[in-house]
């Protein structure tokens, strides 16, 4: 059986994502993680749009999201 830990933390230049555990391509936690990890980028991007950092890939973020009413 194998584990996989996704962490996420903060950076000086954004945050880092990283995926540690065995690369075992037999693993099906491992197949899950790595589908996971794809989606990311994606993660990433919508979490910039309601954050409120001021780098230029977040500012970047916010000005690229559609404006939507609640």
């Amino acid at each position: 059986m194998s584990e996989y830990t996704i962490t996420v933390k903060d950076a000086e230049n954004g945050i880092s994502v990283n995926l540690a555990g065995p690369a075992d391509e037999n693993s099906v936690a491992y197949i899950v993680a790595q589908v996971v990890m794809r989606f990311i980028p994606e993660i990433v991007k919508k979490a910039a749009v309601r954050a409120t950092c001021q780098c230029d890939k977040c500012k970047a973020a916010r000005e690229d999201s559609p404006q939507t009413l609640h």
